[in-house]
């Protein structure tokens, strides 16, 4: 059974990588209603100028944008209104691709030291499930080279207790050799000798 995790509860998970994309979707959310706000001035202006020359009337260009801004204010205070909201979403957002970003960091720090590392599980909702799966394969991959390395170690250690080179070999294999006849000598000696003691017994 799958054990549920707590939602992040940090705003900023990494502040550096956050606050750039942060700062920057501001930056642009203001120049958008800037040039929004001003392109629409460009075409009331051209407008107004129009009807001007057809009724022989004119306005100072002063007047002209202050009046536009007091007619059309209610836009920008709607689009600072909704910024909040925004940023929001925003932060909600990047927390599910640099929170896995972050973890999958730490982990391989952990398995840098030599710790022992556990295969990721992302929260719901994360949006780097699958870079999830194929850093569990590597894991797996991982694991399955340490055994091997970790058997051929043991063999090694194994030689290296033990070593013994063909000359040697030869050379234990020539004595066990020796000491066998050796020991089939002297016991066919025995034997001759246990023969002959009864017949000189008889003889006398």
């Amino acid at each position: 059974m799958s054990i549920k995790k707590m939602p992040r509860r940090k705003i900023f998970v990494n502040r550096k990588a956050q606050g750039q994309l942060l700062l920057r979707f501001v930056g642009y959310w203001l120049v958008y209603h800037l040039v929004l706000m001003h392109t629409l001035f460009i075409f009331e202006f051209i407008r107004v100028r129009v009807a001007m020359m057809n009724f022989g009337t004119s306005a100072p260009f002063s007047k002209m944008y202050y009046d536009f801004w007091a007619t059309y204010y209610p836009i920008a205070i709607s689009a600072g209104l909704l910024l909040p909201f925004l940023v929001y979403d925003l932060i909600k957002n990047l927390h599910r691709i640099v929170g896995p970003v972050l973890r999958f960091q730490n982990e391989l720090q952990r398995l840098r030291e030599g710790k022992p590392v556990k295969d990721v599980k992302l929260r719901d909702g994360d949006l780097m499930s699958d870079f999830e799966k194929e850093f569990n394969l590597f894991l797996a991959h991982y694991r399955e080279r340490l055994g091997s390395a970790s058997s051929n170690d043991q063999i090694a250690s194994s030689l290296e207790k033990s070593p013994e080179t063909p000359v040697e070999a030869e050379d234990r294999l020539l004595t066990s050799m020796t000491d066998l006849q050796r020991e089939a000598n002297q016991t066919g000696s025995d034997h001759l000798d246990a023969i002959e003691k009864p017949e000189h017994t008889s003889s006398h």
